[in-house]
């Protein structure tokens, strides 16, 4: 629903992005402290993650923490 009343050229995938960028930041001002690690965004660490599943014979997509963020 936000995403449709946005009314955007954007693609839905670079809303999600820029909103949580936003709100990110909010939070890091508000609790007076960056976060220092952001796996969501570090495509080196999801794949890290992809190839250490792969090795244990499982999908990182099947966990809840990772279904979202693995393409």
């Amino acid at each position: 629903k936000l995403y449709q009343s946005l009314n955007t050229p954007l693609a839905r995938d670079d809303v999600r992005r820029e909103l949580r960028y936003a709100l990110r930041a909010r939070v890091q001002d508000d609790r007076g402290a960056e976060f220092t690690q952001n796996f969501q965004g570090d495509k080196t660490i999801l794949r890290g993650v992809e190839e250490l599943y792969k090795k244990i014979g499982k999908d990182p997509k099947e966990v809840a923490e990772y279904k979202a963020v693995m393409k």
